[in-house]
């Protein structure tokens, strides 16, 4: 036993909730349409069916854009998660820095909240020597003594493109 045509569609916008809103309004615009066009016959206006046709070609452009956008925007969302990811291995392979081992990568940041307390046995960072808390980035020199530092204290306010060194290691690379 089938379903009718109308019950597919209906079940198959019913499942659109988690995409953008201009992009389920722009299937149903051309659902709309479809449901229209099926309804002339060839005893209706010709300019109607024309327009319906242009209306048509028009909201599949706008549906294949939308589409485009809408992969952009994830894939850029991947690779944010993508770096997240490696920043936090990245840290987690800093704070057992006990055997030595270090990696150079290109640039991470990574968001810790941690409270401000002189009096902790953290280790201290950055160069106003305090703990890990807000957004922190990594200088890619792999022997970099402090190696993560506050954004507020080098005064960014996110992250640079490429690799980045702090101050110290820059002014190592001009001595050599």
């Amino acid at each position: 036993m089938s379903l009718p045509v109308e019950d597919i569609r209906h079940s198959f916008f019913n499942s659109l909730d988690h995409f953008p809103s201009d992009l389920v309004r722009t299937l149903w615009l051309c659902q709309s349409i479809n449901v229209q066009l099926n309804e002339c016959n060839d005893e209706d206006d010709v300019t109607r069916i024309d327009t319906l046709k242009a209306q048509q070609r028009k909201q599949s452009r706008l549906l294949s854009n939308l589409i485009k956008r809408q992969r952009k925007v994830l894939l850029r969302e991947q690779r944010e998660l993508s770096k997240q990811l490696h920043t936090r291995k990245r840290y987690s392979m800093f704070l057992q820095k006990g055997s030595g081992a270090s990696s150079s990568t290109t640039t991470t940041t990574t968001t810790t909240t941690t409270t401000n307390n002189s009096s902790s046995s953290e280790p201290r960072y950055c160069i106003c020597n305090d703990v890990a808390y807000g957004d922190m980035i990594a200088c890619d020199n792999p022997n970099c003594h402090k190696e993560w530092f506050h954004y507020k204290c080098i005064n960014i306010t996110k992250p640079p493109k490429g690799k980045w060194y702090c101050q110290d290691c820059i002014k190592k690379r001009k001595k050599y």
